[in-house]
């Protein structure tokens, strides 16, 4: 899995454009690694073998963490262009995420995280419905959600997914109200 890992970046980092990848390349990764850290535990610590998979968890996270930065990078400009991804080249994550990105309330609220140094990507759990889109009637600090994450600040007519729990005490205190789809 490694050199598919290493192969799948060094096309990404050589080309302008998004390359094609498997569909469920997230997974791969996150079971490769998953292997990686059970077989550590498995070894003697202080062997050749150990420090070897001590090694290659450190290059494969590497890789991997820059993979998905290039990736991103790649939709965030064109969807900052305007511009028409295939779906072919996108994991259903990504797709997703460019979707959310075309949409014009989300585009404004990411773009204003992006410039604010708190851009996370895709938020966890928006397609088991466990968050909700608010838009923010007035400015709101740092809260800590249900699920123990920071998220804000926000200001007056920003857009976010927040927990539901969370989401339901500001819509309650006048913060935010439910943005539907």
């Amino acid at each position: 899995m490694y050199r598919r890992l290493y192969e799948f970046w060094l096309r990404e980092k050589a080309s302008p454009d998004i390359q094609e990848v498997p569909s469920d390349l997230y997974k791969l990764i996150a079971d490769y690694i998953t292997d990686i850290v059970r077989k550590s535990r498995m070894l003697d610590k202080g062997t050749v073998e150990a420090d070897l998979i001590k090694h290659e968890e450190s290059e494969v996270n590497r890789i991997a963490k820059d993979l998905v930065r290039l990736r991103l990078e790649k939709i965030l400009t064109c969807a900052a262009r305007d511009e028409v991804v295939a779906a072919n080249l996108l994991t259903p994550e990504e797709k997703e995420f460019y979707d959310r990105l075309k949409d014009p309330l989300t585009y404004q609220k990411t773009l204003r995280s992006v410039i604010r140094g708190g851009f996370s990507g895709v938020e966890e759990g928006v397609k088991e419905g466990k968050n909700k889109l608010l838009r923010f009637m007035k400015d709101v600090p740092t809260i800590v959600g249900v699920d123990l994450k920071k998220y804000g600040p926000f200001k007056s007519e920003d857009i976010a997914y927040i927990p539901a729990e969370s989401a339901e005490v500001l819509i309650k205190r006048g913060a935010a109200m439910e943005v539907k789809r």
